[in-house]
This record gives C-alpha cells, sequence and structure tokens, in this order.
C-alpha cells in the first residue's frame, strides 16, 4: 500500500537570507551534482527522502505516495520518502528496477551539530554492485562485468563482490561475447565513448555503464591490481600476458573505489578463465539447449534437473559447471570418482549432506567479515558452519577397512600437517602471518615457477604455494605426490642456514615428504631445466592414490574425496574464540544488546550487575515509597521524555509527600521525581550506554580477528560447494537411473539406450521413455542424416546427445544404460526456428548466423546438431543450402561429429557417395488413416513427414484437413507423370556431383514451361522460331 511520509524538517533548515533555496537544499543540490545519473536517498531524521526527478522516479518504482513541498523562495519540489528502517525493503526494489541508488546518510548527531547536519554517501548501490541480501539472489552469482576491447581482441572480467570471486579472461570478440551470455552479468563496464561499438559488437540487452577513457589504460589498471593484492608482479596470477583482461579487471577495481566500496579484503586473488580447459558453449547453444532458460515458462530446463544442490554456494557452483562442461579427462574422472563413491556409500553422502544442510552460504557470510556488514546472528551462523565442516572433515577422511571396523577416528585438524591448524595456536598464527606476507611479495624467481606450477593444477598436479607443513613453511607442495620444492636465495648459502634447511629437510623426509631445492638464479635463468627436472620427479613418485600411503589402497573416489577434505580447514582458533564470546543465540543487531557472553570482559561483567541490581533497587525504592505513604498502587515507570518517575493516582494524590517533585499531569493520574531516584537513573542509564559501546567495541574486534580468517573460509566454501554439485549428482543419479560414462581421448560417441533428461521427468506416470542409440565418430560414421514426419522425436534426440555429452563432462552420472564419450570440445546447436524482430532479423537471418557460426568454428572433437537447416526459406534455396552444409562438414578436414535432422528427403541420396554420411529415419506406424509415433531411431531414409497428419492432431479443422490431403493427391499424380516414378527426385550423375530435377517441384510456372517445350516440334522449328519461343519463356519467369 502506498504511503504518505510527512517531511521532517532538519535543524536550522529555514530559508538563507542570500538564496533562494533553503541551507538543507543546497547541501542537497551539492551531493546530488556528484551523483547525477543515480537515485539519492536523502537522509533527513528518520526518513530517507527523494527530491525532484528522482522522488518521481521512486514513487513510481516503489508505488509510496509522491508529494511536493516548498524550498523556500524557490519553486515547490517533489518529494517522496520512506523510514530509514525500511531501507532494506525499498533499496532491493529501485536496484531490481534497474537504478542506481546513492544512499546518504548523516555523519553526526544532530543533537551535536552547531549548523546543518553534516551529511555524505557512505554507499553508491548499482545492480552490478550490492551486498544487501534481499537484493541477491542467493542462488545465483552477482557478476559486475567489464569489458575492453578493439575491432578484433576483447578482456573481460567478473566480479562478484558479495563473494569474493574475481574472474578475467582474453581472447577474442565471439569468445568474450559467449562468456557474457554465460555469465549473464547484472551489469557491464566499458569505455564510454566505445558505446556504439560495444552495442553492436555486444547488444543492448544489458544494464551497462560507461566510464572514462583513462579509467581503461594499462598502465592504471596494472597498478591498481597491484596495489590491491599487494604484489610486484601479476605473474602469481597467471595472467600477466593478458593485457586486455587486465584493462578489464583494472577497471572493475577502479569501479569499486568510486562507489563507495573500499573494504574489499574479501577479494582476495585474481583467476584466469582458461579457454583451453572448458567446452565452447556459444550462445545459440545454451539457449537452443535449454540449459538454463526456456521460451516456456512452464517449462524445466537441465539445471532444473541437475540442481539438487543444499547450499546457495553450491547452486551457484553448479550453474558455473553447467555454463563451462570441462574438455579434459583427469578432473572429469575426480568429479565422477567421487560420484560414483557416494553412491556406493549412502551413509557417507547422508552424513555430509546433513552437515552441508548446517553451513549455509559460506562464501557471503564470510565476505561480509571483510565489509563489517556481519551481524551478530550471522558470527553465531558461522560458528556452525565452522563446526559442521570439522564433521565432513572427519566423514570424508580416509580410514582403512580394519581402521573402520575399530571404530578408530580419523586424523585429528592438529594431527593433519599437511593442514592449516597446528597444535600450537601461538606457532600456526606466526606461521599464518609469515605465508601472508610472503605470498603478497614474492619473489623473482617464486613467481616465475609459481606461474607454470599453478598450470599444472589443471594437468596432472596440484600445487600450492607457501604451504604450513608442521612447523615449516614450504614454498612449494605437491601433497598428491607429497614432493616439496623449495627456492633459495643467496642468504640460505650461510653455514647457519645450510644447517637449519638439512634439519628441516629431514623433519620433512620423516613425515613422508620428498624435498627438492632450486636456486633463485636456476629459476630465473634456466625455468626450462628446473621444470623438466620437476617433472622427471613426479614421474618418479607414486601418487598417494598409487601407493601404500593411503590406507584404502587403489580407492580412486575416497582418493579425491581425501582430496577435498584434507583442504578442510575448521579454523579451530577462532571458532573457539567466537563460542567462548558471543552468546548462543544472539539478536540479529548489534544495538539489541546482550551480544557478548558474560565472563569476557570485567568491566562489562560489572555493568551488568549494576543493571541487574539497579532494576531490583528501584523495587526496593516503590516498595519502601509505598509503605511511607501507605499507597498502595504506587507504581515505578519510565519514558523517554523524563525518565524513572513515580506514578501516584489522583486518588492518593493528598498523600504525597514534600520532597516529590511533581513533573506530569495526566486525567487520572500524576507523575512525581525524587533526588533519591533521579541519582540512581543516571547510573542504570549509564550503564546501558557503556554496555553498548564496550559490546561494540568487543564484537568489532571478534569481527577485525576472523578477517584473518577469510582466505581459508573462502577455500571452505568453494570445497564445500564443490562437495554440493556431487553430492546433487549422486542423488539425481540415484532417483533417476543414471549410469557412470566413460571419458576416453578417442573421437567416439557410443550411446545405448540414451533418454532425454528433462523429457523423461515430465513423462505421465506409467508412460515409458523410449530410448536410442547414437553412435558417432571421425571415420565411419560422422554424420547421420535424420527424416522422419514432423514431431516424431527428431529434435528431441539431437538434444538428448548433446545433453548426455555436456552432462558427462561435467562430471555427472548420464541417463543412458551405456555411455563411451570421446572428449568433446565445442558443442554446436541449430534448433528450432525464431525471430529476432528487435534486430530486424528474420527466421532465416537468425538461423543463417547461427549456421555460419558453427562452420567457422570448427575442429575434430566438435559436436554440431543441426535441425531443420533451410527451413526459413524457399524450397530451392532451403534444400541447396542444407545440401551444401551437409557436403561441406563431411568433406571438411576435421570431419565433425553431426547429427543433422531435415525434412528434405532429397538429403538421402548423399548417403550414396560421401562415405561417412548414413541416414537414419524416426520411424512411424500407420494404422489405417492414423500415424502413430514410434519415436525409435532406425537406420535408412523417410519418404513422408506426415505434415497433414500432425495437423489433424493438433485440432486443425476436419474441411481443411480433408482439402489438403485432396491437394496432396493431385500433386503427386502430377510428380508422377513428369518424373515417371515416385521414387527419386535427385539425379545421379557420372562424376558424383547431385543435380535436383528440373521439374520435381509443383511449381506453376514451370509447369507452364515444361508444357510449351513438350509442344514444340524441335525438328520444324527454324533458328527465328526458337529465338521467339526462347523470349516467349524469358517473359514467363519476368525476364
Amino acid at each position: 500500500m502506498s504511503s504518505i511520509y510527512k517531511y521532517r524538517a532538519a535543524k536550522n533548515g529555514s530559508k538563507s537570507g542570500n538564496d533562494s533555496e533553503t541551507p538543507l537544499m543546497q547541501q542537497y543540490s551539492s551531493i546530488k551534482s556528484k551523483y547525477p545519473d543515480a537515485i539519492l536517498l536523502f537522509r533527513i531524521g528518520d526518513f530517507y527522502e527523494t527530491f525532484g526527478e528522482d522522488a518521481i522516479k521512486t514513487a513510481a518504482t516503489l508505488g509510496i505516495t509522491l508529494t511536493k513541498r516548498r524550498n523556500g523562495a524557490a519553486a515547490e519540489i517533489e518529494l517522496a520518502g520512506f523510514p530509514y528502517h525500511s531501507l532494506d525493503t525499498y533499496l532491493p526494489k529501485l536496484v531490481r528496477g534497474g537504478h542506481r541508488v546513492a544512499i546518504c546518510d548523516q555523519l553526526e548527531d544532530p543533537k551535536l551539530a552547531k549548523k546543518i547536519v553534516k551529511r555524505g554517501i557512505t554507499e553508491l548501490v548499482t545492480p552490478g554492485v550490492s551486498y544487501n541480501d534481499k537484493t541477491l539472489d542467493h542462488k545465483t552469482n552477482n557478476f559486475l562485468a567489464s569489458v575492453h576491447f578493439d575491432n578484433t581482441n576483447a578482456g573481460v572480467s567478473f566480479l562478484d563482490v558479495s563473494t569474493g570471486e574475481f574472474l578475467v579472461a582474453q581472447g577474442t570478440i565471439e569468445y568474450a561475447e559467449k562468456l557474457l551470455q554465460n555469465f549473464k552479468p547484472s551489469e557491464i563496464l566499458f569505455q564510454k565513448n566505445k558505446k556504439k561499438q560495444f552495442s553492436e559488437l555486444f547488444g543492448e540487452k544489458f544494464y551497462t555503464y560507461g566510464l572514462d577513457e583513462w579509467v581503461f589504460s594499462e598502465d592504471f589498471s596494472n597498478e591498481t591490481l597491484l596495489k590491491h593484492f599487494g604484489t610486484a608482479s601479476l605473474k602469481g596470477f597467471g595472467i600477466e600476458s593478458q593485457s586486455f583482461g587486465i584493462v578489464a579487471a583494472g577497471a572493475a577495481l577502479h569501479y569499486l573505489a568510486a562507489t563507495q566500496h573500499d573494504r574489499v579484503q574479501h577479494i582476495q586473488s585474481i583467476s584466469r578463465i582458461e579457454e583451453d580447459h572448458h567446452v565452447w558453449l556459444d550462445k545459440f547453444t545454451v539457449r537452443n539447449l535449454e540449459l538454463f532458460w526456456s521460451p516456456n515458462e512452464r517449462a524445466k530446463t537441465l539445471i532444473d534437473i541437475l540442481d539438487n544442490t543444499i547450499s546457495p554456494m553450491g547452486s551457484r557452483m553448479m550453474k558455473r559447471w553447467l555454463s563451462m562442461p570441462l574438455k579434459e579427462k583427469q578432473p572429469i574422472e575426480e568429479r565422477l570418482n567421487i560420484v560414483d563413491l557416494l553412491l556406493k556409500n549412502p551413509e557417507l553422502s547422508e552424513k555430509i549432506a546433513n552437515q552441508i544442510n548446517l553451513i549455509g552460504d559460506l562464501e557471503r557470510l564470510i565476505s561480509k567479515v571483510a565489509t563489517g556488514r556481519i551481524s551478530p546472528r550471522e558470527v553465531a551462523h558461522l560458528k556452525r558452519g565452522l563446526y559442521a565442516i570439522e564433521q565432513i572433515k572427519n566423514a570424508a577422511h580416509p580410514l582403512t577397512p580394519s581402521q573402520r571396523e575399530g571404530g578408530q577416528q580419523p586424523i585429528s585438524a592438529e594431527e593433519n600437517i599437511s593442514g592449516y591448524m597446528m597444535a600450537d595456536p601461538q606457532l600456526y598464527k606466526l606461521l599464518k602471518d609469515f605465508v601472508q606476507q610472503n605470498r603478497n611479495h614474492p619473489t623473482e624467481a617464486e613467481s616465475i615457477l609459481w606461474t607454470q606450477l599453478k598450470g599444472a593444477v589443471q594437468d596432472k598436479y596440484h600445487f600450492r604455494r607457501q604451504h604450513i607443513i608442521g612447523k615449516y613453511i614450504a614454498d612449494f607442495v605437491c601433497l598428491d605426490k607429497k614432493l616439496v620444492i623449495e627456492v633459495d636465495g643467496l642468504i640460505h648459502q650461510l653455514p647457519e642456514n645450510i644447517e637449519n634447511d638439512e634439519i628441516r629437510t629431514q623433519w620433512l623426509n620423516a613425515h613422508g615428504f620428498i624435498v627438492i631445492r632450486f636456486k633463485n638464479e636456476e629459476v630465473i635463468g634456466s625455468i626450462d631445466s628446473v621444470l623438466q627436472q620437476i617433472n622427471e620427479k613426479l614421474n618418479q613418485i607414486p601418487s598417494i592414490a598409487e601407493s601404500n600411503v593411503l590406507p584404502f589402497g587403489k580407492d580412486l573416489g575416497w582418493a579425491a574425496v581425501n582430496k577435498i577434505a584434507e583442504q578442510l580447514n575448521p579454523c579451530l582458533l577462532i571458532r573457539e574464540r567466537i563460542e567462548k564470546e558471543i552468546v548462543s543465540d544472539p539478536p540479529p543487531m548489534l544495538n539489541k544488546g546482550k551480544v557478548i557472553g558474560d565472563g569476557v570482559n570485567a568491566e562489562l561483567d560489572e555493568l551488568r550487575k549494576i543493571m541487574s541490581s539497579g532494576k531490583n533497587y528501584l523495587l526496593e525504592i516503590q516498595q519502601r515509597e509505598s509503605e511511607r505513604t501507605n499507597i498502595g498502587s504506587l507504581k515505578v515507570g519510565f519514558n523517554n521524555v523524563f525518565g524513572y518517575f513515580l506514578e501516584v493516582t489522583n486518588s492518593h494524590k493528598s498523600k504525597v509527600p514534600s520532597d516529590w517533585i511533581r513533573k506530569q499531569t495526566l486525567s487520572n493520574c500524576e507523575r512525581y521525581i525524587t533526588e533519591e531516584l533521579k541519582q540512581y537513573e543516571e547510573k542504570i542509564l549509564g550503564a546501558e550506554e557503556k554496555i553498548l559501546s564496550l559490546e561494540t567495541q568487543l564484537f568489532n574486534d571478534l569481527v577485525l580477528s576472523l578477517a584473518d580468517y577469510i582466505p581459508p573460509i573462502q577455500l571452505n566454501a568453494s570445497l564445500i560447494a564443490r562437495l554440493d554439485c556431487l553430492l546433487s549428482f549422486t542423488q539425481t543419479a540415484q532417483k533417476n537411473n543414471y549410469v557412470r560414462p566413460h571419458i576416453n581421448d578417442s573421437k567416439v560417441i557410443d550411446l545405448k539406450a540414451g533418454r532425454h533428461p528433462v523429457i523423461e521427468t515430465q513423462l505421465a506416470v506409467g508412460n515409458e521413455y523410449v530410448v536410442n542409440d547414437i553412435y558417432l565418430d571421425n571415420e565411419q560414421q560422422q554424420i547421420i542424416i535424420i527424416t522422419g514426419p514432423n514431431m516424431s522425436g527428431k529434435s528431441a534426440l539431437l538434444r538428448q546427445t548433446a545433453l548426455i555429452v555436456i552432462m558427462a563432462q561435467m562430471g555427472s552420472f548420464v541417463p543412458a544404460q551405456h555411455a563411451d564419450i570421446g572428449l568433446v570440445d565445442k558443442i554446436f546447436t541449430r534448433v528450432g526456428a525464431s525471430d529476432n524482430l528487435s534486430l530486424g532479423e528474420s527466421t532465416f537471418m537468425v538461423e543463417m548466423n547461427e549456421t555460419a557460426s558453427i562452420l567457422n568454428n570448427l575442429s575434430d572433437r566438435s559436436l554440431i546438431l543441426l535441425d531443420e537447416i533451410g527451413r526459413g526459406t524457399s524450397t530451392y534455396d532451403g534444400i541447396s543450402i542444407a545440401w551444401a552444409i551437409a557436403e561441406f562438414l563431411h568433406h571438411h578436414p576435421t570431419k565433425p561429429k553431426t547429427l543433422f535432422a531435415t525434412h528434405y528427403h532429397e538429403l538421402n541420396e548423399m548417403e550414396k557417395t560421401m562415405p561417412r554420411i548414413k541416414n537414419f529415419n524416426v520411424s512411424v506406424k500407420e494404422v489405417g488413416n492414423k500415424v502413430i509415433f514410434m519415436r525409435k531411431l532406425v537406420p535408412g531414409g523417410s519418404e513422408h513427414s506426415f505434415g497433414i497428419h500432425v495437423a489433424k492432431m493438433a485440432g486443425v479443422p476436419k474441411k481443411v484437413v480433408d482439402r489438403a490431403n485432396e491437394i496432396l493427391e493431385k500433386l503427386e499424380v502430377r510428380t508422377q507423370k513428369s518424373e515417371g516414378t515416385t521414387t527419386s527426385n535427385i539425379k545421379s550423375e557420372k562424376d558424383g556431383e547431385m543435380q535436383l530435377s528440373f521439374f520435381q517441384l509443383n511449381d506453376p510456372v514451370l509447369e507452364q514451361i515444361r508444357d510449351q517445350i513438350q509442344q514444340t516440334d524441335i525438328n520444324t522449328l527454324t533458328p527465328v522460331e526458337a529465338l521467339m519461343k526462347l523470349n516467349e519463356i524469358k517473359k514467363l519467369i519476368g525476364g
């Protein structure tokens, strides 16, 4: 409902003698001039007010009343506002309405202000930059994107300030556009003098904001990133060569500062999106396969089937996995191994799921620590999450069968020498400080080597840098191989350090680690030689999963789970501190009191005693004065106007003693104060203020300490999200009877009894999905031409093949009886027909745009799905284009695997001359005048589309259907007469080229030309008559 909010006048808000505006409006205008493109929420007393155009927009967006107020001698101005405590209700509505919102708060206590209250912008909230829980979708990232581009190349960054995720990529314009489509940022930054070029390259469907040209300079961006991360170079992040990406990332960080978001300690790292590590899914494929969205609002999509995650961060990661499937075998197999393990160990799955349910959105919680926005209740929730993480770590830690049978407990955090936590908290704190310092200021040699080792994560081995092992810090470590790599400077050549290094090496060796050392100059001058030595050592050492080091032997599922469990960090020190300092069920707001537990601070305990005893003392005063005056109904009360008072009804006011001071007269009673009452009031109220101040100080100290744990807790969040996704795969596989796909390096896709993962869940009870086999390779069966009736299931068959491949390369089990999948690196689809009228593009233009994108980006591991190519134009053009495309794909040196569904039965002729093209059709069964769709893929072509039967099924009037059958019969008779056969309308010539019959199609003009030619006696025709006859034919075709 709309509400009318009366304007609350500010102190000294009267009109100035020299200016037409009041001082208050002068202050407003000054601040508004700095944020002309944002709605300015101007705090006045207990309200946020908007004025002028802002008020009109605000009232329309929020549905609140628009009023007017006088502005001194100036004209009236529009006004709309709402109470300050309703900010969390109204702010999200403004942001979701596409508005930028500048929040202007009072920066001093109005009671203490000598002139007009000082005000300033405390936050600029935009669609891409917001911490407000009600603005954010807890299952979706709120990415701020930044794009830096020229005519051919682009760098793009994605930053979610609510989670601390910061990603960067660089590549072609097409690649950048693909990422923007997949990540769906809430806001995109670009160079504002390139607005036209941006629209031409990336469209106008995004919310965008232009920044000045100087923000997108390489020097400025490089300096911005180095300053933020506190490093000497960007080599450690592996992005130093991505100049366009660096510029985009720097612009994003600058934007945070410009919008008053300068508390960004939680943005700890920046990660490179590796194009080579993920399957190419362009915008057409994402849309056509309905991965996230369907034009039918009530239809389910693939994400609806796969996303059974428990935590918000798991749901966000699942979307990332679906938009960027993997194309390397090792990480895919690692995910599949875990899903396999969880399926075979339902008790383990249940334990982990129950604990994840207690964790909540750890990723956004820890981000609130960095920004100082975390509440007492959220801190308590964070503590419970850390307890749950310890339970998951224990549940996922591997034990030998004998250990399990004997009830032995997993290794604790303190006993795990590879973990973060130590038995000696003081030593751990000292080591942790050194780790952070070393990471922020690596040597040149360390930066060079880390760039190389970090790239190995997606290859075979997972390295960590500056990692605590027991009482030492290793420069680099591969935990899977238990290999430590040290890079030593000149200081290590001193005698005392040589001895220390030997002791350190002996200790690491005793705990199962192998140590190799390199000098700085070796790494800087001969990095290739260093890497070769490291690879040789890695190949010599059996991995934990292959050796007897792991108590579970060769169980790869346990090995993969253990890799996750080993990295989980319960953060015992800070968890215990929260347990000790924060009450078990704190209030949501700090100013509500009773946040800090008893026994934490002596002064706080003493003040609470005063409060407690003070209230008892007030009761004593009430009882004593009641007995003294013989007023049995005497009460002690309190209000904000004059504090504590004694209340006497009118019938007893004659008994009031002379030392009481009357403060208020009401209709049925009078209120008094005494000297004793006022003295104790000051003591109690003073204690309340001090308690609130002291609790605020203690809570803020705790939050400050929590900030030191941002890195390990962010890692926890990422690992828990990963487990959550794999649990979701497990649940989906179990529920829908999926099987584990066999991933290999071949170029074969072999699916037995495959099913469409979405459609099969929508079938009515009792209906079984008709399964189908698909086999594709690059040598024998590269292209399958699929013909068959409309509505027979051709499109579903194409989609299910792609969806099964995507699911497999995400690490999920798949809906099939058996699935052998040679790794696919690109999936292209041209499925369905649609107009893009907003851009002036017809169905055929959309179809050709998508087809061009496919043909220009082929690889030998591509999977291509083409559905009804050419139907958006004339029949002649359609057949010609479809034929040419199939021929192009067949002859292309990459031999891309292709499923080609078409209603052009003429394409079946291609099988005769092109050896890797095979004909299949989706079978039907004719019973009388009825057609039953069998939905089964069988070898061979099909000659009928049964379009009239489909029209009948769709409810087209019987009169129209009957007339269509009559016309069809006539056309078939004519075709038989002109061709002399009903079998083939395409002629095969000696050289293998294909030629359409000139009179194959029923065109009235062609029929007239045919009749004239047939009636002409060429034996008696003179040359002049022949020319005249040719001129007649030319006129018939409009020549």
